[in-house]
């Protein structure tokens, strides 16, 4: 026998006593799993395997001081998959088990608060000034628990082997199921349901459709109610939920939404907007238009106006998709119902209206909710005095043409005039976008080179250095690769 088997054998004889650091037993367990003489004899891999999760399933059933480093050894030891499948079991199994001994002490506790009578007991009232659902470590048990069972389904998600799939539908879904329901554990311990609440996703993509519906989605509704940090963990598995729900059961869930979730662009809770607005962003791709209008579009406008930089972000982001699906549902190919001419276009900026059908000789196309939509953007966007504003308007027309959500045809018609005034504006951030668009489309076969001549015109006159240097790389002068923009020369003057 090696010596490092010999110090294993140690250890174990250790803990029997006590755990006062997971880390040594992880430093451990890895250096057995990967030592060639226990690998190559089965015998000691089978200990191994069967000495490690019973020893400290049976210290953190017996031990409460040694809970939570007895968790936080079994959690490394499922991540860096350090155990076999059976061993693997039988920790989630023993979970399981040590759930439904908490939930009967917690049921004991909440039944025992009110005896028959009515009347309290100055005995039990004792007992009830300190419930264990309300000691700090007990909380961080269970919510350890629930954590290693999302690792779990990360483990699942990376390779589907790595529990048996019979056994995952006919047990462990079973038993976690039951905590979606009216579990009174999850009730009286809001710190586990932060952690619980992670589990909804992963686990409805396992259950399917119908099944998630049933024992999930009563669940989810349940939570959203429920206080802002368990809200904060929900807007997270917002996407991946709706994505395996029905359309019918999706817009249940978009209603309680703008039911239930207040959008305060003064509060100082704005890591949940940008949450909300990544997660709204997502749903935009997989409902229907009539959805989108009804739910999303005001979101995707108030996010877009946020105080926070990061919110607008995604804020705009999110008003770029649901802008992309007005108009390709609404947008009608019909190659000879209109025709732009380039006389029609001077090299000045034009001063006019911002409505392209006003620069058509035909009839225009009938986009009704793309156009007003539009009105409110430019409204709210476009022609404010905020400059910030102005940039997210810029930003929003970036988009539509870096992730191809318009083709250039659409993008011309629709927005041409708008990004023309871009490179206009009295702020160098928004004119800088003029330069960024013109890199992916310079509409020379709408317009000609006006584009290219404006280009030009801003290196040369343009007082910004930014500016300059990126109206150089549009005009394909400069490759941003070989050469960076070098501020030294903004004190020198024009970049040559």
């Amino acid at each position: 026998m090696n010596k490092l088997y010999r110090e294993f054998l140690k250890l174990i004889e250790q803990l029997s006593y006590g755990l006062n650091s997971y880390k040594q037993i992880i430093t451990y367990a890895d250096q057995l799993a990967q030592d060639v003489l226990i690998n190559k004899n089965v015998e000691r891999l089978e200990q191994f395997n069967l000495h490690f999760p019973s020893l400290l399933l049976t210290i953190f059933n017996a031990r409460e001081a040694c809970q939570v480093n007895s968790l936080y050894a079994l959690y490394d030891l499922v991540e860096q998959k350090l155990l076999n499948i059976e061993a693997i079991q039988t920790i989630i199994i023993g979970l399981f088990d040590f759930l439904s001994v908490s939930e009967e002490i917690v049921k004991q506790y909440h039944s025992s608060e009110i005896n028959e009578d009515g009347s309290n007991d100055e005995e039990v009232a004792l007992s009830l000034q300190c419930p264990i659902y309300l000691n700090y470590n007990w909380n961080s048990a269970h919510s350890l628990i629930f954590r290693l069972f999302y690792c779990v389904f990360c483990k699942l998600e990376d390779n589907k082997n790595f529990l048996p799939q019979e056994w995952i539908r006919e047990t462990f879904l079973p038993k976690l199921c039951f905590y979606f329901g009216d579990s009174i554990l999850l009730q009286k311990t809001s710190k586990c349901r932060v952690d619980f609440v992670t589990l909804l996703a992963p686990a409805a993509k396992l259950l399917g459709t119908e099944s998630s519906e049933e024992l999930l989605l009563p669940a989810f509704q349940r939570y959203m109610s429920d206080s802002s940090d368990v809200q904060n963990a929900l807007l997270s598995q917002l996407f991946t939920f709706c994505k395996v729900l029905s359309p019918k059961s999706r817009e249940i869930v978009l209603r309680d939404l703008s039911q239930l979730f207040s959008i305060d662009m003064d509060a100082r809770c704005w890591r949940q907007r940008a949450v909300f607005a990544n997660q709204l962003d997502l749903l935009v791709g997989i409902l229907p238009m009539e959805l989108v209008n009804k739910y999303l579009c005001a979101y995707a406008l108030t996010f877009s106006a946020d105080k926070i930089s990061q919110v607008r972000t995604n804020g705009i982001k999110m008003l770029s998709n649901v802008l992309s699906t007005f108009i390709q549902v609404e947008w009608r190919d019909q190659k000879d119902l209109w025709r732009r001419r380039t006389e029609h276009m001077s090299d000045a900026i034009p001063v006019t209206s911002s409505d392209a059908s006003m620069l058509t000789d035909e009839e225009p196309i009938n986009l009704p909710l793309t156009f007003e939509l539009l009105a409110e953007i430019r409204s709210g966007f476009w022609r404010t005095r905020s400059w910030r504003r102005r940039q997210s308007f810029a930003n929003l027309l970036y988009l539509l043409l870096r992730h191809c959500l318009l083709t250039p045809l659409q993008f011309y018609y629709l927005f041409f005039h708008d990004f023309m005034c871009l490179s206009d504006d009295d702020v160098a951030n928004v004119r800088q976008y003029f330069c960024l668009i013109a890199q992916l489309n310079r509409f020379e076969e709408y317009v000609g080179s006006s584009v290219i001549k404006r280009l030009e015109q801003m290196l040369v006159d343009d007082n910004d250095l930014e500016v300059r240097h990126l109206s150089k790389i549009a005009l394909g002068k400069l490759d941003p690769l070989l050469e960076g923009l070098d501020i030294t020369r903004r004190a020198r003057g024009l970049v040559t």
